[in-house]
């Protein structure tokens, strides 16, 4: 933002601008405008500042006309488990599309077990990290497995894997050896796993015929592991073992094949580094959404990923949590203070949501500001806009209207995007809770 300021006032080169200011939000009805016009000045800076980058709140006139009952409500909570029960009853409650959008994957923690255990089918759009899911988990074993003969909890993964699926029991057994050839719970005798497979006559019954038929499907690959790629080593042991018809969805197989496609792509020589493919699927790769989501299931999604989308209901939760620390500023911090929202109270933690627009149903999310992004792609507007710098920078789209003015807009992270209601919700620590019932 400081170099829009700069720009704006001194121009580019010999180039001056003319500023264009947006006054006319498009896209929410007149209710949330009004919120967004009585809130957010108490949350921006009221003047501009070029060297912090710092830009006042742009007061927006109503394009959609009101629509009927409350444009914000305020709920109150008091734990994660409280929230997430919260917001999947607002999507059982809401009717058209719907969005679960966060400013953190990590806010997600306790609302997508609700979801799946209230049996809501939703779509995570690069939100679930590839290494999180099981197949990719057992792929990766397989592949360190393959690749090295010593590794021995890559080999007991395999066999644990729900390919083989050898119990705990005969996993100590197998792993520990034989009493009389020196192995014990402590020490596996110095052999190696797959040495180990070729006698298993101390395991039950059961775990014989497992462990037989997973080292008949790995022997060849392990004799013959410095021929052909690795890719298809890996592929032709996870299908000869099984593997595809132990995935518990389709969109398992999708995530299957990112995972083998990126060991693809990453094998030199028949080998692979597993640091660098371990940082892809833990970092930088994201599992598929649900393949049998229908179109009227909710998604869920970042703040930033949502740019440009639009929905009838939107709930934003965890926006009571602190953001990442950014740059320390120059001057020393002030002393510190009790953290407090944008209504100046130290002991709620805001929640906000939106709910469809011929729906009265409740949306949710937690925290001090809201956000909601709709189908259709902005308008382009003049002028360079850096989104990131802003302590506040409208990240989902939105139409713009084009009138002229002197100073850029800011907006709220995507909250001239909703178009019906918001519904806050508030959480209140119980430690300060009880500390005030015993004053």
């Amino acid at each position: 933002m400081s170099l829009f300021l700069q720009a704006k006032h001194s121009g580019l080169g010999s180039v001056k601008l003319e500023p264009i200011e947006l006054s006319t939000n498009r896209r929410s009805q007149e209710g949330l405008v009004k919120w967004f016009n009585e809130s957010f000045p108490r949350v921006l800076p009221a003047q501009e500042d070029q060297t912090s980058g710092a830009v006042p709140y742009l007061p927006a006139s109503p394009h959609e006309p009101a629509l009927p009952g409350a444009a914000v409500t305020w709920h109150c909570g008091y734990d994660r488990e409280e929230e997430a029960k919260k917001v999947v009853s607002i999507v059982r409650e809401a009717s058209g599309s719907k969005a679960i959008l966060v400013r953190n994957r990590a806010h997600l923690d306790e609302i997508v077990p609700a979801l799946k255990e209230a049996g809501v089918r939703f779509r995570a759009l690069d939100i679930e990290q590839l290494g999180e899911k099981q197949v990719v988990q057992d792929l990766y074993a397989l592949t360190r497995a393959l690749l090295h003969l010593g590794d021995r909890i890559a080999w007991l993964a395999c066999l644990r894997a729900p390919w083989c699926g050898l119990t705990l029991a005969d996993l100590l057994l197998l792993s520990s050896g034989r009493s009389e050839e020196g192995g014990s719970e402590y020490t596996s005798g110095g052999a190696l796993i797959f040495d180990k497979m070729r006698d298993v006559t101390h395991l039950s019954a059961d775990g014989q015929k497992r462990v037989d038929r997973a080292r008949s499907v790995l022997a060849p690959l392990v004799k013959n592991r410095l021929r052909g790629s690795l890719r298809e080593r890996v592929e032709g042991a996870w299908l000869a073992l099984g593997g595809p018809a132990c995935v518990e969805s389709e969109t398992d197989l999708e995530d299957a094949e990112i995972f083998l496609d990126e060991l693809e792509r990453l094998e030199e020589a028949g080998e692979v580094d597993l640091a660098a493919l371990e940082d892809k699927i833990d970092r930088r790769l994201y599992a598929q959404p649900d393949v049998k989501a229908t179109k009227d299931a909710v998604e869920i999604m970042t703040i930033h990923r949502a740019k440009g989308l639009e929905f009838d209901t939107v709930i934003v939760p965890g926006l009571d949590r602190l953001p990442r620390s950014g740059p320390k500023p120059l001057k020393p911090a002030p002393a510190k203070t009790r953290p407090t929202n944008m209504y100046g109270s130290s002991t709620r933690k805001p929640t906000i949501s939106r709910p469809a627009a011929s729906s009265t149903s409740p949306p949710l999310a937690p925290g001090s500001a809201c956000t909601s992004s709709p189908a259709r792609r902005p308008t382009k507007t003049s002028g360079p806009r850096n989104p990131r710098s802003a302590p506040f920078s409208r990240r989902s789209g939105g139409k713009r209207a084009s009138t002229s003015a002197k100073r850029p807009p800011m907006r709220s992270p995507s909250l001239s995007a909703c178009r019906s209601t918001m519904y806050c919700i508030a959480f209140r620590p119980a430690s300060l809770c009880r500390r005030r019932h015993l004053q």
